[in-house]
């Protein structure tokens, strides 16, 4: 049991086709209706299921657990290469850095580093890598934000020049030391493009 009411599943974060998710419901909790029609998924929603895509999520669930520790040792493998040459880049540089979250790895994603930049503004950084990265500034759920503090980093105390120069980046099942190594290259031109600004 894993103690909670609800759980989104999202299938397009662990290989499943994009616009399909599941939601679990412990049974007891109250859930109103979304949108009023048949009566498809316990009179919650109505509209035709598709069975294409639900195939596709039962697929990716299946074999995100049957590889489940050979991927994840990957992804925190290549999140950590791209963490130590960060920080070794920004050091360099002369910019300051702060890693948001839990220290001990059993506490984060193995995917998922949060790197907050000082003197750096993470989406001028990011219009400038945007053709060769895909990343984010701040918190994922608040990225479309701006230049605005997401309420997530608020949330961490995340001190203001850090939080301006926030990084959200992800690595995957495929992610390459080769793919690394052109992101962080990417970022610090991007820095240095900045300082000298």
């Amino acid at each position: 049991d894993l103690g909670v009411d609800l759980i989104t599943v999202v299938g397009h974060k662990f290989g499943a086709p994009k616009g399909v998710a599941a939601l679990y419901v412990r049974s007891g909790t109250c859930l109103g209706r979304v949108q009023y029609g048949g009566g498809q998924e316990g009179g919650r929603r109505a509209g035709t299921e598709s069975v294409l895509l639900l195939a596709g999520l039962g697929k990716a669930a299946e074999l995100a657990e049957t590889e489940l520790s050979e991927v994840s040792a990957n992804m925190q493998r290549t999140r950590d290469l791209l963490q130590k040459e960060l920080l070794a880049g920004c050091a360099s540089l002369g910019v300051d850095t702060l890693v948001h979250g839990p220290a001990p790895h059993a506490l984060r994603l193995p995917n998922t580093l949060s790197l907050g930049l000082k003197k750096v503004n993470a989406s001028l950084l990011l219009a400038e890598v945007a053709e060769g990265l895909a990343a984010s500034a701040g918190s994922a759920c608040h990225s479309d934000r701006g230049t605005s503090i997401s309420p997530v980093l608020k949330a961490m105390n995340v001190p203001v020049e850090f939080a301006m120069g926030t990084l959200r980046l992800s690595t995957g099942r495929h992610t390459s030391n080769s793919q690394i190594e052109s992101a962080v290259n990417l970022i610090l031109n991007a820095i240095k493009k900045q300082l000298e600004e």
